[in-house]
C-alpha cells in the first residue's frame, strides 16, 4: 500500500465516518477540542490526510516534514537509528496524540523517523496554518506548549526507566508511570505490541515476556491480552524503587 496524500475520504473507521471533512477528527483530539470555531475551521481546511500501511514511513530519519501531525487511527513509532540492530524506539503515538511540533520550531529538523506500527491514518497540518492559529488563538498556543512539555517529560521518564538496573524493575516503573484508574483499579493498556514496548524499554521481547510472567506469578499484576491490571500497587512501587529483587519475587 502506497502513501496516499488526499483530501477525502479519510477512512470508514475514522471519526469523520469516511466523509470529506477533517474538522470532526480534529475536534475529537484533546489539543483541538476547546478551540474557537474559527480556529478549528482554518486548521481543518488546511489539513490533509495521509494513509500508511504497517511498516510504512511517514518520513525517514533526517527528512524534514514541517507539519503538525495528528494520529486519527492506528499507532506510529518514533525512532532513532543505532549503529547496529533495529532502530531505537523513543516514542509510541496512539490515536488522538499529536507529534511533529519539535520539527516546526526546533533548530535541527528530522531527528526522528516516524513509521506506522500498524495501518494508520494521519492528519497533516502545514506549518503556515499552525503559525496562523498560534497568533489568533491563545488556547491553541497554550495547548501546543503543553504537548511539547509532555513529550519532553515522557522522554525523560523513559530514559530514567531504561537506566533502571533490571528488566523487572524497568517494567514496574513503566507500568506505574502509565497506569490509569478504571473502575477502582489501576490499568495499563499497552500502546503497541509487546515487542515494540520491549524495544522502548531497551530489552528483548523474550525478556519483557519473562518479566511480565514473574510479576504475574507473584500476584502483582494481571495480564489479559494487551491490558495489564496492577493488583498490588504497593509491592510494584517498592520493586520499581529498589536495587535487588525482594524475596517474594524470587
Amino acid at each position: 500500500m502506497q502513501c496516499v496524500l488526499t483530501r477525502a475520504p479519510i477512512c470508514p473507521s475514522c471519526p469523520t465516518g469516511g466523509g470529506t471533512r477533517t474538522d470532526p477528527a480534529l475536534a475529537g483530539t484533546p489539543l483541538f477540542r476547546d478551540l474557537a470555531a474559527g480556529t478549528l475551521a482554518v486548521l481543518s481546511q488546511r489539513a490533509r490526510v495521509r494513509h500508511l500501511a504497517k511498516g510504512e514511513y511517514l518520513r525517514p530519519q533526517g527528512a524534514a516534514l514541517e507539519e503538525l501531525l495528528v494520529v486519527v487511527r492506528g499507532t506510529m513509532l518514533l525512532t532513532v537509528p543505532l549503529a547496529s540492530g533495529a532502530p531505537k524506539v523513543v516514542g509510541i503515538m496512539a490515536k488522538g496524540e499529536v507529534f511533529g511540533a519539535l520539527d516546526l520550531f526546533g533548530p535541527v529538523p528530522g531527528m526522528l523517523a516516524a513509521v506506522a506500527e500498524r495501518e494508520a491514518c494521519i492528519l497533516c497540518i502545514p506549518k503556515a496554518a499552525v503559525l496562523a492559529a498560534l497568533g489568533s488563538d491563545h488556547r491553541f498556543a497554550v495547548g501546543l506548549v503543553e504537548v511539547l512539555s509532555e513529550h519532553i517529560h515522557c522522554l525523560a521518564r523513559d530514559i530514567r526507566t531504561a537506566c533502571t538496573r533490571g528488566a523487572v524493575e524497568r517494567i514496574a516503573a513503566w507500568l506505574l508511570d502509565r497506569a490509569e484508574l478504571r473502575a477502582g483499579r489501576e490499568v495499563v493498556a499497552l500502546p503497541a505490541s509487546k515487542t515494540v514496548v520491549a524495544r522502548l524499554l531497551g530489552m528483548t521481547a523474550e525478556s519483557f515476556s519473562r518479566a511480565l510472567r514473574r510479576l504475574k506469578d507473584a500476584g502483582v499484576i494481571e495480564v489479559v491480552r494487551h491490558t495489564i491490571t496492577i493488583t498490588d500497587p504497593g509491592r510494584l512501587a517498592a520493586l520499581a524503587g529498589q536495587d535487588g529483587y525482594p524475596p517474594w519475587l524470587n
